[in-house]
């Protein structure tokens, strides 16, 4: 679904994760700067592991799916 072999993606991970983490701490979702709260996971997220965070950005440029199909595959309304 991403391109990626699964050894590709693996190796991403900690990557990814790294550079998310120090976005978020900076920057909203929206990319606005960040001036008062930490961004945190919700319990009820989707979106659990760093692992599903990259999935879920990957798939959407390599399959381009409508955002109907997008929630659907990772269970979200």
């Amino acid at each position: 679904m991403t391109g990626l072999t699964a050894d590709e993606f693996h190796a991403l991970v900690p990557i990814f994760h790294a550079s998310f983490e120090a976005y978020m701490k900076r920057h909203t979702i929206d990319g606005h700067v960040q001036h008062f709260r930490r961004s945190v996971s919700y319990a009820n997220s989707p979106l659990l592991t760093t692992e599903d965070t990259l999935l879920f950005i990957l798939t959407y440029p390599k399959q381009n799916p409508t955002q109907v199909m997008h929630g659907h595959i990772f269970h979200m309304s």
